[in-house]
């Protein structure tokens, strides 16, 4: 019983696929509020595989008072009691790069709930340090396995040679600059003080990972 979260262009190549290589499973595509589908209903037609797409993620909008939610919680324990594992996969999932993008928030709410129900979460993708290393924290963190792999940001930041460090952002028509507080000005650009990685590189990363820097 899985989910198949991908773009909206590639649902029906993934319905082909599924099809050609697992004729046995029922696939369908539908809006991820559809979950309920995949329950077994009382006359035996149940499906598989719903594949949906992130949009329709961000739209469904599952949050923790959401009735999509209550229906992802429920589907998901009548698969366990049943002794299925529920399956979330994410297909180019550097869509999920933006921590405050809506749907990067919807999926992160469905791929806690599939872990918190003994499933499992599969992110696939190419490239998914899009512009920093911080675009691998944020996928991975969204799927609920972020501190599995990594320890815990700060352990992740520091693999790729970088700093977090308490400081401000601020955006101007310039682009975005970042400053750590003992740099900052406080007399300008009052702004929420936040944790701020400085220093990543991909550079560093490699040579931590050929000395087998934890």
């Amino acid at each position: 019983k899985a989910i198949i979260v991908c773009p909206a262009s590639l649902r029906k190549n993934w319905e082909k696929e599924l099809n050609k290589w697992r004729p046995d499973l029922l696939t369908t595509t539908g809006a991820p509020t559809e979950v309920f589908r995949l329950g077994v209903t009382s006359d035996g037609m149940t499906c598989d595989v719903l594949i949906t797409s992130y949009a329709a993620v961000g739209r469904a909008g599952f949050k923790l008072d959401s009735r999509a939610l209550e229906v992802l919680q429920q589907t998901l324990r009548g698969l366990v009691k049943l002794e299925f594992q529920p399956c979330l996969i994410a297909d180019e999932v550097a869509a999920c790069k933006n921590a405050d993008a809506v749907r990067t928030k919807a999926f992160a709410a469905m791929a806690q709930e599939f872990l918190n129900n003994d499933g499992q979460t599969w992110g696939l993708d190419g490239a998914p340090l899009v512009n920093t290393p911080l675009d691998l924290w944020t996928i991975m963190d969204t799927m609920g396995i972020a501190e599995y792999s990594w320890g815990c940001k700060a352990d992740f930041v520091r693999y790729f040679g970088g700093e977090l460090v308490r400081g401000y952002q601020k955006t101007s028509k310039k682009g975005q600059f970042r400053k750590p507080r003992e740099q900052y000005n406080w007399g300008k650009y009052p702004k929420n003080e936040e944790e701020i990685a400085l220093g990543m590189s991909m550079a560093t990363f490699g040579r931590n990972r050929r000395a087998g820097v934890a």
